[in-house]
């Protein structure tokens, strides 16, 4: 983290000079991992764990592999095989970790506010790879440098974000994030996905589909339906997107597969 800031919780935490400084710091970044051997000993000796309490893909991988770009070790942490199957505690399993000289937590779980938790118990670093419905920062971090990249800057764009927003911790982060580095953000949910009125500083959009938002960049939301009606309008949803002729935005990791 730039400055004294050891946690990464929240986009809610970040100042805009914070996120723009992660940003810059980031062009380096992807310089080096553009090389035939991409690796810097930035955390040469420090040891980071991933501690997953939800199953997870691009996420866990995409943690795994940039701490070991950075020369960091790596821990493994899996909820099935550990002795949380045998009713060991968040706690006790924290505890555990951290007095195995553990420099840094990735923490993902379905509970809201457990990374916070978190960090009030341990001497390391704690980031939150997403927490319940609250906040997944790194993804929102993600989204901006993506827009940066391509665009050039946040300040004043119109971005809107669509999907099912009720129950998406990445809208939430991007919604902070986007609008301290000046966007203008619109919210858009189809009719059967309208979202509940929340006290953020922001405007919001409800639209079937993303037509009505006079946005001219969407930012589409994964969304993982099961059988039946929800299915057959998720797809439906993702096939108007897809056909828009407006710019949308595709972060640089892998997307989710949708079926």
């Amino acid at each position: 983290m730039t400055g004294a800031r050891r946690h990464l919780l929240g986009a809610a935490d970040l100042s805009a000079d914070e996120i723009e400084g992660l940003l810059t710091l980031t062009d380096s970044f992807v310089e080096v991992s553009r090389r035939r051997m991409p690796k810097v000993p930035a955390l040469q000796g420090r040891t980071v764990t991933s501690l997953f309490y939800e199953d997870s893909t691009r996420t866990r991988l995409s943690f795994e592999q940039a701490a070991k770009r950075l020369s960091a070790d790596t821990l493994s942490f899996s909820v099935s095989t550990s002795s949380v199957a045998k009713g060991e505690s968040l706690r006790d399993t924290v505890e555990t970790i951290e007095a195995m000289g553990v420099d840094a937590i990735v923490v993902r779980h379905r509970s809201a506010g457990v990374p916070h938790q978190i960090a009030r118990w341990v001497s390391g670093s704690v980031v939150n790879a997403g927490d319940g419905w609250h906040e997944h920062p790194t993804q929102a971090l993600l989204d901006c440098y993506t827009i940066r990249e391509h665009l050039g800057g946040l300040d004043g764009r119109h971005i809107a974000i669509v999907g099912d927003i009720n129950h998406s911790r990445v809208a939430r982060s991007d919604v902070l994030a986007f609008t301290k580095l000046g966007a203008e953000v619109t919210r858009a949910a189809a009719a059967w996905l309208k979202e509940r009125p929340r006290l953020l500083p922001y405007r919001t959009a409800v639209a079937d589909g993303a037509a009505q938002t006079g946005a001219p960049l969407l930012r589409p939301l994964a969304c993982r339906p099961s059988a039946g009606s929800f299915s057959s309008r998720a797809t439906e949803a993702s096939g108007n997107l897809r056909r828009s002729s407006r710019a949308m935005l595709s972060p640089i990791t892998p997307p989710p597969i949708t079926r």
